[in-house]
C-alpha cells in the first residue's frame, strides 16, 4: 500500500510540474507575442507619421518651387520684352495667386513639421526650417514695391543653397523610414 501511495505522490507531482511548466511556458510565449505585438504596432505609427511628414513636405516644396519657376518666368520675360502697365498688372496677379497658394501651403510645413519634432527627428526639423527661410526669402519678391523681380544671381544661389537642402531632408528622412521598418 505504502508504494501504491508513492505512485499516487509521483504521479500528482509530475503532472503539478508538467502544468506548472507548461504555464510558465504559456505565459512567457504570450508575453513575448505581446511584446512584439506592440513592436509592430509602434514601428507601423513612426512608419505612418514619416510617410505623413514626407507628403508634406513634399507638397510644400512643391508650392516653393512653382513660386520660383513663376517668379523665374517673370524675370526672363521682364528682361526679354519691355513690360508695359498691363504686362505688369498680369505679372503681379500670376505671383499674387501663386503666393497665395503658398500661404495656404505653408500648413503642409507646419504638419510636417510637428511630425518630425514629435518623432524626435530634429535634424530634418531643422532642414526643413532651413528650407523654410529660404522660401521666405523668395516671398520678399511678392511686388510690394509694384515691379521688383529677383535678379538670375539670386535665383541661381537661390539654388543652390535650397535645393541641396531639400535632397539632404529627403535623403535622411529616408534613412529614418527605413530604420523603422
Amino acid at each position: 500500500m505504502a508504494t501504491e501511495w508513492i505512485y499516487v505522490v509521483d504521479t500528482a507531482v509530475k503532472i503539478g510540474l508538467g502544468a506548472l511548466i507548461s504555464g510558465i511556458a504559456a505565459y512567457q510565449v504570450t508575453r513575448l507575442k505581446n511584446q512584439h505585438e506592440s513592436e509592430k504596432s509602434k514601428s507601423t505609427v513612426i512608419k505612418d507619421l514619416i510617410l505623413e511628414a514626407a507628403k508634406s513636405a513634399d507638397e510644400y516644396f512643391d508650392y516653393t518651387y512653382r513660386y520660383f519657376s513663376k517668379l523665374d518666368g517673370i524675370r526672363i520675360s521682364s528682361e526679354k520684352f519691355e513690360f508695359t502697365d498691363d504686362d505688369w498688372k498680369e505679372a503681379e496677379k500670376i505671383i499674387n495667386e501663386i503666393d497665395s497658394e503658398l500661404t495656404v501651403a505653408r500648413t503642409n510645413y507646419y504638419n510636417a513639421q510637428s511630425k518630425l519634432e514629435l518623432l524626435g527627428l530634429s535634424q530634418q526639423a531643422e532642414l526643413l526650417s532651413t528650407y523654410s527661410s529660404g522660401a521666405e526669402k523668395l516671398r520678399k519678391f511678392y511686388f510690394a514695391d509694384g515691379r521688383s523681380v529677383p535678379t538670375k544671381e539670386f535665383l541661381g544661389e537661390w539654388c543652390k543653397k535650397y535645393v541641396p537642402i531639400k535632397k539632404e531632408f529627403r535623403e535622411s528622412l529616408s534613412e529614418s523610414f527605413l530604420g523603422s521598418i
